[in-house]
């Protein structure tokens, strides 16, 4: 649960809380002025206590916390810690990964992916997780700033997605937003186009509708997408909008559901910039490459 108060809210609640006290000093200085210090003393403290407290919990100035942040990890952001990956494996196809490809929050409270390849020959991906494990059920939003057509089509934009490496099959992966030209088909005589995707996997050995179910669609020329995912029992609805929240134009929503939807583990929510071998792509040669992640929230569901 968070605290949440407008600006304007806090400074009313602090002036008074001030008047309060400075009313109550007043009322007893007449006929008791050792009294009336006192009450100035402990309306005070009281005072500095409740305004550290909305302070911390999301007043101006203040980054709000989740009732449960997770471990400490590299950074504190959207009211969770972090974690920088600086271990290497998959997916990257040459399982390069270096945390100094995940900046910190930005003076906006943005955090920017890279690829990096200085020599020209071996890019290196980027990704970062929460520290936290088992969110569970509830709505997922994500804020993103990069135009998807403009993606070099050996990348793939993980966006955010669950992921337990501890349950099988499925792992509880959820994929919000992926997004890739996936080598762009050249190996097949054909054209891929950058496409992106809302769905989960189950089992990758099987095809989908069966060891996962995803549903591709078009990517849109806009700079800033929001993405957002409903996770209920059996059940999946993403919706993606074209604009910087969901109050803009709605361009897609699918809805998943069945026995295969995943259930609630020890999931971590991650997002990850990474390059894939295959599809008639040339990987060792991908050029730099940024996304910005400008928001993310989680509501967890009240049943």
């Amino acid at each position: 649960m968070k605290l949440q108060l407008p600006a304007t809210g806090f400074l009313d609640l602090v002036q008074r809380l001030r008047r309060r006290s400075k009313s109550l000093a007043l009322a007893c200085a007449a006929s008791a002025p050792r009294v009336a210090a006192q009450v100035v003393v402990t309306v005070g403290a009281a005072t500095l206590l409740v305004i550290g407290a909305l302070h911390a919990a999301g007043s101006p100035g203040g980054q709000q916390v989740a009732a449960n942040p997770g471990p400490a990890g590299d950074f504190t952001w959207k009211g969770f810690n972090w974690k920088k990956r600086d271990w290497n494996g998959p997916p990257q196809y040459n399982e390069r990964f270096d945390a100094n490809n995940v900046g910190d929050p930005d003076a906006k409270g943005f955090i920017s992916l890279k690829i990096t390849n200085s020599s020209g020959k071996s890019p290196t991906a980027a990704e970062f997780r929460s520290t936290r494990r088992g969110f569970g059920y509830g709505t997922y939003t994500v804020t993103v700033e990069k135009n998807i057509n403009q993606l070099q089509k050996e990348v793939v934009w993980g966006c955010m997605y669950t992921y337990d490496p501890d349950v099988i099959p499925g792992y509880t992966e959820i994929d919000l937003c992926e997004a890739s030209a996936w080598g762009g088909g050249g190996t097949y005589g054909v054209s891929w186009p950058v496409t992106q995707g809302h769905g989960y996997w189950l089992d990758a050995t099987k095809p989908n509708g069966e060891g996962n179910r995803k549903v591709d669609f078009e990517v849109f020329d806009s700079l800033i997408l929001t993405h957002k995912m409903v996770w209920e029992p059996g059940k999946l609805t993403f919706e993606t909008y074209a604009g910087e929240t969901s109050s803009h134009r709605l361009v897609r929503r699918t809805v998943l559901d069945g026995p295969t939807v995943p259930q609630p583990s020890k999931e971590a929510v991650h997002f990850n910039l990474w390059v894939i071998d295959g599809g008639g792509g040339n990987p060792d040669t991908v050029k730099p490459e940024t996304v910005v992640v400008r928001d993310f929230s989680f509501i967890p569901s009240s049943r």
